[in-house]
């Protein structure tokens, strides 16, 4: 029993697990194991994220409760989203609502409560506004706090990306920082002053604290008090400014160093900071990833062999707080042609960022549990041709350094860890002050990115991170930049660099993927740390991983679309024809789903017929017309150009056409239901040839269609011969014969990077 001067009524709370089950995994009640099972959703479909029976069971039913905070992550939500409750018990009212965020407040028992978390209903956009698959919402994860104290309506909020709570006090004259200290103690274990240590817990804080307020920090003389390293720092222009002020309070404008008596604050934020708390939980929700139709799937690029091993060692207890899968830049397809999609959950992790050949994961959670989330990746690639590929990870071993990313060498086997820090670096009177930053986590230093393969891959942060410090920088207006560690000169301009550097900017940085300068004096906000992985021991790469070939293209030119095909579940193979949404079950996945069972195509079901010469009559009103976006710009290995071929009829109704394009160094990608492959071989070492065949249906007379797709260039080309044209030819089938367009050849063609 605990009263305090705060809360409105004494709560009884029992360390037993049969009647606090705080953790936010389903477990069996008989084995304490992990319960196997999947959540998914589609595009478009209503669903209850907390519709399961265990979500109920944690809340007790006759305890008093005051408030409900539901919400999806604001990077996750979307325009035309609505996360909504659907039962309003008597005495119970909306408080807020927003798209992705719903407060419900209001003193009832714990029974009340659990009716209005289970059919809290989300509601998500249709369309193009709706699922992306590629960003963000791969993996949906919602998060709810229940209140228990009355606050008088104000906010509370839960961080699934920490999984720390916040709430808001308002006590009766004010606080300064001693009394603020103090009434979040009362609140119990874990509670504390704020204490921030990243950029995302203080935009967090930003916006779920709404409306807007200043609040004190749980930090004392420039030191967080309970012993956190000081690495994220957010101190508004001109502060600290007063050697005599110790405390600081978190204003519109950043920090401000305020004293600690005088200063008065008319509410008190408070933290909750155990990952463990019986009035908070989430639900992870997988995107019906078999959806979206593939050519080529690798089920798990990584195994659990080749993940750290928690199997009785010491990592079995140890806990990580996000995790980063990437392919390497110089092997990953642009526009979505490479994507990683997860298949394993829990309900501890949520997605924090998802792009071309990159994932990123965030939440506490034991290392074993990331194992299983990390090895239940599916790699889905568009590329036909494409033997194998190579695939990294890195484990984020403390919440000081998040978004870590590896700078994967091919050739050396070898590879690096980045991380970047927020904090206020004036590089003015000590160039290298960022290391003193990167050094309070243990391994990382000041990062010096010397390789073109480091530029690379530092993509994924550009959103996030628009300028990062390097540890490099000139000693005279005549001298040029060096690295920290042993004074290597940088790249001469213009290799690599964004501009020419300015005079009086002695100062590196990284922008766009390319190196920048920078005056000293003026403060940055963002600094790049790095790690080997003699010192780092969460990371790791698999080399030349085999991509399980394509399956056979289609040859029948009435085959159904991809809306037309009869519904599967997820357990059925997800190799040749994909399964829709599954219903969904009431438990988060702890494991892969079953590998798929495509098998090796037979080139002899390939190969239907062989390719037809174009006879060369030229048929009078009939007009054939081939473009290829950009075929004079110089064009790389793996590349993309769209093929448009133009039919225009002057002649009476014909009533059938077809057309045929031809490449032999490409394959055609993203072809319509009309479209059909009859030639596709690969020649070992000179890329492919590829034919296909779209039937226009019936063209009346003055009237033109039109068929586009993509033309992807192939890989394994190893001679410096020019691109073959592309050609094209339309058969009407009630003249007998074909009409060809004139050829198009690719020019400027540069083959000196491979794969």
């Amino acid at each position: 029993l605990m009263p305090t001067s705060i809360a409105h009524s004494t709560l009884c709370q029992s360390d037993s697990p049969a009647l606090w089950n705080i953790s936010t995994r389903v477990v069996n009640n008989e084995t304490a194991d992990p319960v196997d099972g999947r959540r998914w959703f589609t595009d478009g479909e209503w669903f209850m994220p907390f519709a399961a029976e265990e979500f109920g069971l944690r809340i007790p039913a006759e305890v008093d409760l005051y408030g409900l905070t539901v919400s999806l992550p604001e990077h996750q939500c979307r325009d035309g989203d609505r996360l909504l409750f659907t039962y309003q018990p008597p005495g119970l009212e909306y408080n807020y609502t927003s798209n992705c965020s719903a407060v419900m407040a209001g003193r009832a028992t714990g029974l009340a409560y659990r009716l209005v978390l289970a059919t809290t209903e989300f509601r998500q956009a249709a369309g193009a506004s709706g699922v992306d698959p590629y960003h963000y919402r791969s993996l949906l994860h919602f998060s709810y706090l229940l209140w228990t104290s009355s606050l008088d309506g104000t906010s509370q909020a839960l961080d699934a990306d920490s999984r720390h709570a916040y709430t808001v006090l308002a006590p009766l004259g004010g606080a300064n920082w001693d009394d603020a200290y103090d009434l979040c103690a009362a609140l119990g274990p874990n509670w504390r002053l704020p204490v921030i240590e990243s950029r995302h817990e203080a935009r967090v804080l930003d916006y779920a604290m709404t409306p807007r307020r200043d609040y004190l920090l749980g930090l004392f003389d420039s030191t967080w008090t309970h012993q956190t390293p000081l690495v994220y720092k957010r101190w508004a222009p001109g502060q600290p400014e007063n050697v005599n002020d110790d405390c600081a309070v978190a204003t519109a404008d950043g920090w401000n160093d305020v004293h600690c008596d005088g200063h008065r604050v008319s509410e008190v934020v408070c933290e909750y900071v155990a990952t463990e708390y019986a009035f908070a939980g989430s639900s992870a929700w997988l995107f019906n990833y078999s959806t979206v139709t593939p050519f080529r799937e690798l089920d798990g690029p990584f195994t659990l062999a080749d993940l750290p091993d928690t199997n009785g060692t010491a990592l079995e207890t140890v806990e990580v707080y996000g995790a980063t899968v990437q392919q390497p830049s110089v092997m990953c397809y642009p526009m979505q042609i490479d994507t990683f999609f997860p298949s394993a959950s829990s309900d501890r992790i949520a997605l924090r960022k998802s792009e071309r050949c990159a994932m990123m994961f965030v939440g506490p959670a034991l290392l074993s549990e990331y194992n299983a989330v990390v090895a239940g990746i599916v790699f889905r690639t568009l590329d036909r041709p494409r033997v194998n590929s190579s695939f990294g990870y890195v484990y984020w071993s403390t919440p000081l350094i998040r978004d870590l990313v590896l700078d994967v060498n091919l050739h050396g086997h070898t590879h690096t860890v980045f991380g970047p820090v927020v904090n206020s670096f004036d590089r003015s009177a000590d160039a290298w002050s960022p290391n003193v930053t990167c050094a309070l986590v243990p391994g990382f230093a000041f990062a010096e990115p010397r390789e073109r393969t480091s530029m690379d891959e530092l993509r994924v942060l550009r959103r996030d991170y628009a300028v990062l410090d390097v540890a490099a920088r000139r000693y005279s207006a005549a001298g040029w930049f060096q690295w920290a560690s042993d004074n290597a000169t940088l790249p001469p301009y213009p290799t690599t660099w964004h501009s020419s550097p300015a005079v009086g900017a002695y100062c590196a940085h990284v922008t766009q993927a390319e190196y920048a300068a920078r005056q000293c004096n003026v403060p940055s906000v963002a600094a790049l740390c790095e790690a080997s992985p003699a010192v780092y021991d969460y990371s790791g790469v698999v080399y030349n991983v085999t991509i399980p070939p394509a399956p056979p293209l289609p040859t029948d030119t009435k085959s159904k679309s991809k809306s037309q095909e009869p519904p599967r579940t997820p357990s059925q193979s997800m190799s040749k024809e994909l399964p829709t949404a599954a219903p969904p079950t009431d438990a988060p996945l702890t494991a892969k789903p079953p590998a798929p069972t495509t098998e090796a195509p037979n080139v002899t079901d390939i190969v239907t017929r062989p390719p037809e010469t174009p006879a060369p009559t030229v048929i009078v009103g009939v007009a054939l017309n081939l473009a290829v976006e950009s075929p004079l710009k110089r064009i790389n290995m793996g590349q993309m150009r769209r093929v448009t071929v133009t039919m225009s009829n002057n002649n009476d109704t014909i009533a059938s056409a077809v057309v045929r394009v031809n490449t032999t160094f490409g394959a055609f990608v993203g072809l319509g239901s009309t479209c059909r492959t009859v030639v596709y071989a690969t020649v070992p070492a000179f890329g492919m040839g590829h034919s296909v065949e779209c039937n226009l249906g019936s063209v009346p007379a003055g009237a033109t269609r039109t068929v586009s797709f993509i033309m992807l260039t192939a890989l394994n080309r190893t001679t410096s011969a020019p691109i073959t044209s592309v050609t094209a030819a339309v058969e009407p089938h009630s003249m007998g014969t074909w009409v060809s367009a004139a050829p198009v050849t690719l020019a400027n063609v540069d083959f000196t990077r491979q794969y």
